[in-house]
């Protein structure tokens, strides 16, 4: 299950309708800040995930 939530937010925040609307809404900082949360890959315990 954690890989299926890891893998959806990662594609809904990366695709650029979600990045056009959070500069729209709240500016080219909300969208810097959404990429350096997503550079930051977090570490899971299941098949297949990071260790």
């Amino acid at each position: 299950m954690l890989k299926f939530l890891d893998a959806a937010f990662e594609e809904y925040c990366t695709s650029p309708a979600h990045l056009e609307m959070l500069e729209a809404k709240f500016g080219p900082e909300a969208v810097a800040l959404v990429r350096k949360i997503l550079a930051i890959k977090i570490r899971r315990n299941y098949p297949g995930g990071t260790k």
